[in-house]
């Protein structure tokens, strides 16, 4: 049962006399004008970690105090609202919350005004049993507080949490301690707290063993477009359990990776040892016509990949145990962890036995395994091919991924390969080239009056090819010709689709979609006496993409992309070139550029293709970037020039 505590009335006035002591040193006009722009502060927020043992087991909880000083009234009621999320795992013990209201120089304590509670819904999440509690503060003036204490337990003590600095509102104090009985040894290890003050101590006292950090005026969390994830610059202090005594013999937990790798065998031990008849059957029957290896692992992949719905699942063990293939394949849906368990099986059945369960984390996680040997290290499960010299991804939550193809998201992440049950490897996955992510076209253009009449074709493979596919597939009611207005509108401005001829290679093969199409632009030509200035670059990719400065953030993107485009264009009857751009081509850190304009027989064609070559900027890469999108620009407006004869 969770209790909701509230003080006593001596403990309370003892309580006001140290709020209106503790800032006297700052007055609402001091605070308002240092927080210029900011209508709420965080005061102080503060962790408590309390690790002991209890009949030779740990128990662990953690207190969490945050005191809110509200500057000047909060136009959008942010400050009204404030949510304590739980779980099964992280059950929360008791909570306290109260609203101090500040009126003619004293505080009175006010109730909240009510409390609820909900589901946390998270898009694609099917079942999950993470909860919040939600409290509603009232009375809130400029100098009133809001005050918000509660308490979780921890059941686990392989699944801690970090303390991180994620606030957008300025914190002028953060507090993160660790108390541990004696024979409780932990490590810890700090992240981006090399340019911030913190102060680290360590005392004994009691018998208790405390680990204590202190910030204060701790960084803001500045939200900026494509930012990397907070955890690649933000301060954060990561901890685990490394051993305990247990009748006075040492628990080994946490601390290198082969630890890790124990923890999490044990949900993958017994994994698939039973499965049923049907299901063995309906695999050797799917691959009965297959003779290579390599073509098994595809047939199973992309049959889970068209078959499996993804769904996530976040309840308790749920989201750490792979459920049995063939549970799977009855129900027809799953998250990473059930896919990687269908596929890994299946494989086996046709006896693939080379194709392993891998944990990995995301690209919003930046730690190595040897980094952070603990379980939030990674968020992800896939399926592993060890193909020879060549290693194959199969992650079939993206259910238009191509064969081969690493996922965007763990691009240049580790994996943590299951070999066996005691046995692993640890294998970096590469960054797919800007050359497997292509993006070609060809078009063909003739003058209409002032406007451009084009027969265009358009090839898309890699992560072009999954999205354009997805389009398609969830799409709704949307016929083609609009779907494909969409995807051409994106590159071509005011341009107007006027007939879809075909379609090609919606599908999982490895050959790039191909869609035929006419269109027309209006007014794309302009007329100046005996002259017309034609604009040939109708794609410009990457035209948008100068950084606005000053930025605090590193900026990233999803994958290297390349662009391939050649434009033909019909001279008119009447007209000969008068001018025509000089080839260019550019390289630098960033991009590769060549631009090739050609006159032939009576048709001038434009040739350019471009690459990008980084997946992250951070701030020193900047002014260097917006150099090379100038370069490009520059690029972009070059037309050619049609005189009259």
């Amino acid at each position: 049962m969770i209790r909701i505590t509230y003080l006593n009335k001596v403990s309370l006035g003892y309580l006001f006399f140290l709020i209106s002591w503790s800032i006297q040193g700052q007055t609402i006009d001091q605070l308002t004008k240092k927080y210029h722009g900011h209508s709420e502060i965080l005061l102080e927020y503060k962790q408590t970690y309390i690790i002991s043992k209890n009949n030779e087991k740990l128990t662990i909880t953690r207190d969490t105090w945050e005191e809110y000083f509200l500057l000047q009234n909060d136009k959008n009621n942010h400050a009204l609202s404030d949510f304590i999320v739980f779980s099964e795992l992280n059950p929360l013990q008791s909570f306290d919350a109260y609203t101090l209201s500040f009126n003619e120089g004293k505080y009175k304590r006010i109730k909240p005004k009510g409390i609820s509670e909900s589901t946390v819904n998270r898009n694609s999440v099917f079942h999950s049993d993470i909860k919040k509690k939600i409290i509603n503060f009232t009375e809130l003036t400029p100098g009133s507080k809001r005050i918000l204490s509660f308490k979780h337990e921890f059941t686990d003590p392989f699944l801690l949490h970090p303390f991180k600095i994620l606030s957008h509102i300025p914190t002028e104090k953060a507090v993160f301690e660790i108390i541990l009985d004696k024979d409780i040894e932990i490590m810890f290890k700090t992240f981006n707290t090399e340019q911030n003050d913190f102060n680290y101590s360590q005392e004994i006292k009691r018998g208790k063993t405390i680990h204590r950090w202190e910030l204060v005026n701790a960084p803001l969390l500045k939200f900026e477009e494509n930012s990397l994830s907070p955890a690649y610059y933000t301060p954060a202090i990561y901890f685990w359990v490394k051993s305990y005594l247990s009748k006075n013999k040492p628990v080994q937990l946490l601390g290198e990776v082969d630890q890790l790798y124990t923890y999490y065998s044990n949900f993958i031990h017994s994994l698939n040892t039973d499965l049923s008849q049907d299901f063995i059957d309906f695999t050797k029957n799917l691959t009965k016509d297959v003779t290579t290896e390599e073509e098994k692992v595809r047939t199973i992949y992309q049959w889970v990949q068209q078959n499996i719905k993804y769904i996530a699942f976040e309840a308790g063990y749920d989201g750490f145990i792979p459920r049995k293939a063939d549970l799977v394949f009855t129900k027809r849906y799953g998250d990473c962890k059930d896919m990687a368990s269908i596929i890994t099986a299946m494989c086996q059945i046709v006896e693939v036995n080379n194709v392993y369960l891998a944990w990995v984390g995301t690209r919003s996680i930046p730690y190595t395994y040897e980094q952070l040997p603990t379980p939030q290290v990674d968020n992800h499960m896939i399926a592993y091919y060890n193909k020879g010299t060549k290693s194959v991804c199969l992650d079939a939550t993206d259910s238009f991924l191509p064969f081969g193809m690493v996922p965007s998201h763990i691009q240049t992440k580790e994996l943590l390969i299951a070999l066996n049950d005691t046995t692993y490897k640890i294998q970096k996955l590469p960054i797919t080239s800007a050359s497997e992510n292509k993006l070609q076209t060809i078009d063909y253009l003739e003058l209409s009056n002032l406007a451009l009449k084009g027969k265009g074709e358009l090839y898309a493979s890699g992560y072009f090819k999954s999205l354009i596919n997805a389009r398609f597939t969830y799409s709704g009611r949307k016929n083609r010709e609009e779907i494909v207005e969409k995807i051409v509108n994106k590159n071509i401005a005011n341009l107007k689709l006027e007939k879809v001829h075909t379609i090609n290679h919606l599908d999982l093969s490895n050959q790039a979609v191909e869609i035929k199409f006419d269109y027309s632009i209006p007014n794309a030509v302009i007329a100046a006496g005996n002259e017309l200035y034609i604009d040939l670059n109708l794609y410009k990719p990457f035209q948008e993409s100068n950084l606005t400065l000053p930025r605090y953030n590193p900026y990233e993107v999803e994958q290297l992309e390349q662009y391939n485009n050649k434009i033909i264009l019909s001279i008119p009857k009447g007209y000969r070139v008068k001018y025509l751009p000089s080839n260019k081509q550019f390289s630098d850190a960033y991009m590769e550029a060549t631009f090739e304009f050609k006159e032939i027989n009576r048709t001038v064609e434009l040739h350019y293709v471009i690459s990008s070559k980084k997946l992250i900027l951070y701030p020193e890469d900047f002014s260097a970037w917006n150099e090379s999108i100038k370069k490009l620009n520059t690029n972009y407006l070059e037309s050619i020039i049609l005189e009259k004869l």
